[in-house]
């Protein structure tokens, strides 16, 4: 019985550990990518050019309705330690959907300009709470109240009328 137990547990643990390692991976994924993106973003503003534009054919799928690469835009202008802590709170559906959107724009190099309070708050009312929560806490102080007054209205109008209303 002791031996049992003892394999079980050193299986488990190593479970955890490989779903660690994979999360770790993960978010270094995300963080490189972004970093990329604001890097060329910061280039192309230096040389004068016009700043990127998303393509409207990207093949990333929205996640409930919401556009990754919006969201993508929003962590790419918080400060790094922010942003790391923030991705790391995300529900891994969603991890993994900005983990594609940011595969996708590093390649074409582009990011979405970051939306304003109102679509962001719109957008979180669409997302599961804990990742609306965590994306929302990662914003500075002054964007945090109006996004989420955007998203409580975006919530109500949504429980009114049964379906979303910009998804």
């Amino acid at each position: 019985m002791s031996q049992r137990v003892f394999t079980t547990s050193l299986r488990t643990r190593r479970r955890a550990t490989f779903g660690l390692a994979g999360f770790v991976v993960l978010v270094i994924v995300v963080g490189v990518a972004v970093a990329a993106l604001v890097e060329r973003g910061a280039d192309s503003e230096a040389h004068g050019s016009a700043p990127p534009v998303a393509s409207a054919t990207s093949p990333v799928p929205d996640v409930r309705g919401v556009r990754p690469g919006d969201l993508l835009a929003t962590i790419a202008a918080m400060p790094p330690e922010v942003r790391a802590r923030v991705v790391g709170e995300l529900s891994p559906e969603l991890r993994q959907a900005l983990g594609n959107a940011a595969m996708f724009m590093a390649s074409a190099q582009s990011l979405p300009a970051e939306p304003n309070d109102q679509a962001l708050g719109t957008m979180l009312a669409h997302l599961d709470p804990n990742d609306a929560d965590a994306i929302v806490s990662g914003l500075p102080l002054e964007r945090r109240s109006p996004v989420v007054l955007a998203r409580q209205s975006e919530a109500v109008a949504m429980s009114i009328i049964g379906s979303p209303v910009n998804p």
